[in-house]
């Protein structure tokens, strides 16, 4: 029995040394073990797997837990030093960046309930509502989207921030949207929410979370400020069912959260994109080039080719058709105008092929109407506003009889030019486009109407600019008092098609209650290919489908 059982323990021995070898660098990686109490941590080399290496490097004090490259660097932990970013990389350093969604990346869930919290604890399984399940919070084609459904969905991120940091997301709503509504809920290890954290402090003890947003376009940017620890970020949407959901989804085009560990790898660029070298942000392409992932530059399309804004790959220009070209008619001359013909921008297509509609000639001259009410022509056949106590039907100006003022106002009804005031520009309304966009004039002038220009360029908004550099003033209005408010002035916008979105900005407060500076801008915005649709807007005795933005004063 003693000589077998000394044969048994050479034979392990034995077993167990031929399984070691000598192993090189590529046979093991680095790694951190989990950070104690202080902050601190080890070095240590890993074999790969299947790998049993005699020679492993020995473990070494690593980096504090709290550590992290600057953006544009990434941590190499065989030398425990920063390296920048390769070209067609990026990094954010601390952090880390969700904008390609193929699946739902890991760390995220999705939750959908029933909104109506009787339901939950109810024993009638009849009255629960089932969820849909292609609704609520859904990758789809590339996108992280909110389908409307009558269940609560709430989309949940777990992050654990070695410092404090922040969760900064861009997301668009729906246009008109009345029934969605979105709340970002923050949880700390505990599971207690920081607004409910707060509320149960004394007010000198309690710091309010930073909460910023910012608009452009549709898009809009929201940065909330995380503690270090444990967070739990919950995007909640509910559907208020007393209005009707909008068909069009909920929007998030990219999460960044700052705040964690160390980043080991640098990110690729996504197609349509490229970085320098040493890059915290990859930079999109421009119209009329290309790029594929992880690419350091953008490339240019050939001649028979174009791309639009962050494009992956070119495509072939068509040959020209009658869409192609749109009128604008000139101002007049002489007491007389005529329509020209313009290529719809960007140009994309091509009239040098044998089955393409070449540029349509310009139209026959005309007799221009009158100007519009307040108005007469001058020397020059232009139009220009009556003077005080004047007025006009647009033909010529009379002075208002004993003891009567003008109704003063502007009635733009002939649209032949521009009228003065007016002005139009287009932008885009992705948030990472710093391109300008540049399509020539967003609205155009054409007979009775004003129409916004058409465009193959997709995700721009067009806007029209009213501008009232004197101010608003109403001799007529009642003075306002406590229990009545009068505006001071109202714009009345006849259109058909679907109502452009309406806001004001740049409101003097410097001005008397009675006379406001102000700036109305109207605004339509194109997601998808046009198919010669255009939004109008039409002299109101035409048309009935009229909107009133009312100017109030401010008390």
């Amino acid at each position: 029995m003693y000589c077998i059982h000394i044969t048994s323990i050479l034979f392990i021995l034995y077993s167990f040394t031929t399984c070691q070898q000598i192993c090189t660098d590529q046979d093991y990686e680095f790694t951190y073990t989990n950070c104690d109490e202080n902050g601190e941590r080890w070095r240590v080399a890993v074999p790969r797997s299947g790998m049993q290496c005699s020679n492993l490097p020995t473990p070494r004090r690593g980096l504090n837990c709290s550590f992290s490259c600057e953006p544009g660097h990434y941590l190499d932990l065989d030398s425990q030093h920063c390296r920048p970013c390769n070209p067609g990389f990026f990094s954010l350093g601390g952090g880390i960046r969700y904008e390609e969604f193929v699946t739902l990346p890991s760390g995220f869930s999705v939750d959908n309930m029933d909104s109506n919290p009787d339901t939950q604890f109810s024993s009638q399984q009849s009255q629960v509502v089932e969820c849909p399940k292609e609704a609520g919070w859904v990758v789809k084609d590339g996108e992280l989207i909110y389908i409307p459904t009558p269940c609560v969905s709430r989309l949940s991120f777990s992050a654990n921030l070695v410092r404090p940091g922040s969760v900064e997301f861009t997301y668009r709503m729906p246009r008109n949207n009345r029934a969605l509504s979105m709340q970002v809920d923050i949880r700390n290890e505990q599971c207690q929410s920081y607004n409910d954290v707060a509320k149960s402090m004394f007010l000198k003890y309690t710091k309010k979370e930073k909460d910023e947003e910012e608009r452009n376009g549709d898009w809009r940017k929201r940065r909330i400020e995380l503690k270090s620890g444990a967070n739990v970020i919950s995007w909640i949407i509910q559907n208020n069912l007393g209005y009707q959901a909008s068909s069009q989804p909920i929007h998030i085009d990219r999460i960044d959260v700052l705040g964690l560990a160390f980043t080991r790898q640098c990110t690729a660029c996504p197609p349509g994109t490229s970085s320098p070298g040493g890059s915290a942000e990859c930079i999109p392409c421009s119209p009329g080039h290309f790029s594929s992932k992880g690419s350091s530059q953008c490339g240019k399309c050939p001649e028979s080719q174009y791309s639009g804004f962050k494009s992956e790959k070119c495509i072939d220009r068509p040959p020209c058709r009658v869409s192609d070209y749109y009128p604008v008619r000139e101002p007049c001359t002489n007491g007389s105008s005529r329509a020209v013909y313009k290529k719809v921008l960007p140009s994309i297509c091509r009239d040098d092929m044998p089955s393409s509609t070449k540029l349509p000639p310009p139209t026959p001259w005309k007799t221009c109407p009158k100007c519009n009410p307040g108005m007469e022509k001058n020397k020059l056949g232009v139009c220009e506003f009556c003077k005080k106590d004047y007025y006009s039907d647009g033909n010529s100006c009379a002075r208002c009889p004993v003891d009567t003022v003008p109704n003063y106002g502007l009635q733009y009804q002939n649209w032949e030019v521009m009228p003065p005031k007016l002005s139009s520009r287009c932008e885009y309304i992705s948030e990472d486009v710093a391109t300008t966009c540049n399509i020539g004039d967003a609205w155009l002038p054409s007979g009775d109407s004003l129409i916004s220009a058409p465009s193959l360029e997709l995700g721009i908004a067009f806007e029209l600019i009213l501008s009232i550099e004197e101010g608003f003033w109403n001799p007529l209005a009642p003075k306002p008092s406590k229990t009545m408010k009068v505006p001071v002035a109202q714009v009345t916008i006849s259109h058909t098609g679907e109502l452009p979105a309406v806001e004001t900005c740049g409101l003097d407060e410097d001005e008397d209650d009675d006379e406001l500076q102000d700036r109305v801008i109207f605004s339509k915005g194109r997601r998808s290919a046009p198919n010669n649709s255009r939004t109008t807007l039409r002299d109101h005795r035409e048309n009935d489908n009229a909107a009133f933005i009312s100017i109030d004063s401010e008390d």
